[in-house]
């Protein structure tokens, strides 16, 4: 059957049923969890969604392959199970829960639900992590703040804490603590943030010092090949732009000439290239009409003179 795959973990429900049952991960009923994984056999109808909302069942978000993550009050599993159209169903697995890179096991193992042949030793290595709860708990709901610092060994005030995830330093031997928490849908490292606009400037021979350099863009002509600019004119325009666009080139829409910007996405495209202090945004009178505006299929190329980065006071 289908694969089901959450978090860089896969599982074949089907296939692999002897040793969920084996490794007593299948269970009677949902008792235990509020929150299940149906698998069905194709993509849900209305229809179908309406049988299972009559069931109490509440999905939350799709899983491939053809896999719902539900919240469900209501501890029989047998009512979903018997639907025609179920192929599996059953409490969602603490074993999708941490990422593979965050466990101490070998790497086929670490992408299984299923638990390693041997245990190893919980590890005290640090790990910073992202823990993500399931869309419908509240991060920053005392309760669930104290229950994530009391699994993770920590103090509350050392979490922090975001709109549906809260990021702490804990113990990688404490994770599965973590995990057992029926409000966690996984937890995932918190990545290394590392530049990469470093790499443009030797391909571009523009070797220059980042901190303190004295070249700002000042005086430069730019150019931007998008939907259009605001109203079709380099001298009829936002003040954001009095005395900078250069020329206009109407690419795409050449019978008649027309450079205007009827969807709007080449206006902001331009005034966060070219911005300057005043507030660089479509000209009023245009917002409105390119908000609604189909989608223009023409192109367009423009020319704007930069203004010096260290000027720009726009967000």
């Amino acid at each position: 059957m289908a694969l089901i795959t959450i978090n860089g973990i896969s599982l074949d429900p089907v296939a692999q049923s002897d040793a969920l049952k084996a490794a007593r991960l299948e269970s009677p009923d949902a008792s235990r969890s509020n929150y299940v994984l149906i698998q069905t056999s194709g993509p849900l109808s209305d229809e179908q969604k309406e049988e299972l909302a009559r069931l109490g069942v509440e999905i939350q978000e799709y899983v491939p392959e053809n896999t719902y993550l539900c919240r469900y009050g209501p501890s029989d599993l047998d009512a979903i199970r018997a639907l025609p159209f179920v192929v599996w169903a059953d409490v969602y697995l603490e074993g999708f829960k941490i990422a593979p890179s965050l466990r101490a096991a070998t790497p086929d193992a670490a992408t299984s639900v299923l638990p390693t042949a041997v245990p190893r030793s919980p590890s005290r290595k640090p790990r910073e992590v992202d823990v993500v709860l399931h869309d419908d708990v509240d991060a920053s709901a005392e309760p669930v703040r104290e229950q994530l610092a009391a699994a993770a060994g920590v103090d509350p005030d050392e979490l922090q804490v975001g709109r549906t995830k809260v990021r702490l330093t804990v113990q990688e031997g404490e994770l599965p603590k973590l995990a057992a928490l029926d409000d966690v849908h996984h937890i995932e490292p918190v990545p290394a943030r590392q530049l990469f606009n470093n790499v443009a400037r030797p391909i571009l021979h523009a070797d220059v010092v980042v901190n303190g350099t004295q070249y700002q863009g000042d005086g430069e002509i730019i150019a931007v090949a998008d939907t259009g600019f605001d109203k079709g004119s380099t001298s009829n325009v936002h003040p954001a732009f009095t005395g900078r666009v250069a020329k206009l080139y109407a690419l795409g829409r050449t019978s008649p000439a027309k450079s205007n910007d009827p969807h709007g996405h080449g206006t902001t495209s331009t005034s966060r290239r070219g911005r300057r202090g005043t507030r660089a945004r479509p000209n009023r009178r245009t917002w409105p009409r390119w908000r609604s505006a189909q989608r223009s299929r023409s192109r367009w190329s423009g020319a704007i003179r930069r203004e010096p980065r260290s000027r720009t006071t726009s967000t």
